[in-house]
């Protein structure tokens, strides 16, 4: 559905399509971003296009209600990948986007320090000192 586009106009249209159908959910920990249409062929294109994330499909027990399909990114890495690529073209959840990337943000500085920590560790441990010491230092 998508061959052929540059990667910029695809990110545009994308980028609409989110504002109008799409969410950004930001709970206590982690972050959802996801879009839902009833065209399974639209979201399965989406899902190719960008690469990434699952799509599911979510049926009602209502006999006019269609089943919708929804393309959902729910890993931090990721979803700051999706977020940035569409910022600069989205204007209704622009906002909620910013929101998202500073939660991103903030997990891989964490991570970050993290990794440091744990090189550290290890380059006390090979260079001979006690892992009591270690311990007590950590």
């Amino acid at each position: 559905m998508f061959s052929g586009w540059a990667d910029d106009n695809f990110w545009v249209w994308f980028a609409g399509f989110f504002d109008g159908e799409g969410c950004i959910y930001l709970p206590k920990r982690g972050i959802a971003v996801s879009v839902s249409n009833i065209e399974k062929d639209l979201i399965l294109a989406i899902q190719a296009k960008i690469g990434i994330g699952t799509v599911t499909e979510v049926t009602f027990n209502k006999e006019r209600w269609r089943t919708k399909y929804t393309w959902a990114i729910r890993n931090l890495p990721e979803a700051g990948v999706i977020l940035r690529r569409m910022l600069p073209f989205l204007t209704i959840k622009a906002e909620k986007a910013r929101l998202g990337l500073e939660r991103v943000d903030a997990w891989e500085s964490h991570r970050s320090l993290l990794r440091e920590r744990n090189a550290e560790i290890v380059r006390l441990a090979l260079s001979g000192v006690q892992y009591k010491v270690i311990a007590e230092q950590f």
